[in-house]
């Protein structure tokens, strides 16, 4: 086996890393994947929500005082 140069490795990565980004570009445009941005953003909105419910959830127990078992 014989072993690649280091010239020889570089274009190796550069090439996989360009093929790589070649297919999530595609995968973006055809809607198999969503942008990393629109993820972030719903997140924020998932966590915004969640947020409000636990601080509904909590003024509505502070009204009803504590539970008795």
């Amino acid at each position: 086996m014989t072993e690649r140069s280091d010239q020889d490795r570089m274009n190796h990565i550069a090439r996989a890393w360009g093929e790589s980004l070649a297919r999530a570009e595609a995968d973006v445009a055809a809607g198999r994947v969503v942008p990393a941005e629109t993820v972030r953003a719903r997140l924020r909105e998932g966590i915004a929500r969640l947020k409000a419910r636990s601080e509904e959830a909590d003024a509505y127990a502070a009204e009803r005082g504590p539970v008795r078992r």
